[in-house]
C-alpha cells in the first residue's frame, strides 16, 4: 500500500507497523525508540491542528495520524 505525507512524501509499506518504522526511520535523527518517536509525533501533531493522536499503540497511532489527516493512504503500489 502506498501513503502520502503532508509534505508529499510517498512511503510503500507492507502494513502499518512497516509504515510507522519507515516514518520513524525517515527522519534526519530518530528518536532512539519508536515509542519516543510516537510520544514526539503525537506532540507535533496537537501542536500543529490541536489534533489528538495516541500512542499508546502503533496501530493506534497510525490510524489516528490517517484519521486527522497527516497520512493519505494512496491504494496499492
Amino acid at each position: 500500500m502506498l501513503y502520502k505525507t503532508l509534505d508529499d512524501k510517498v512511503f510503500e509499506a507492507q502494513d502499518l507497523e512497516d509504515l510507522a518504522n519507515q516514518l520513524w526511520q525517515s527522519k534526519f535523527l530518530p528518536e532512539p525508540t519508536i515509542q519516543e518517536w510516537m510520544t514526539g509525533s503525537s506532540a507535533r501533531a496537537e501542536l500543529y491542528n490541536g489534533a489528538a493522536v495516541r500512542s499508546d499503540t502503533v496501530a493506534n497511532h497510525m490510524h489516528d495520524l490517517i484519521a486527522a489527516g497527516f497520512i493519505v493512504p494512496q491504494g496499492e503500489a
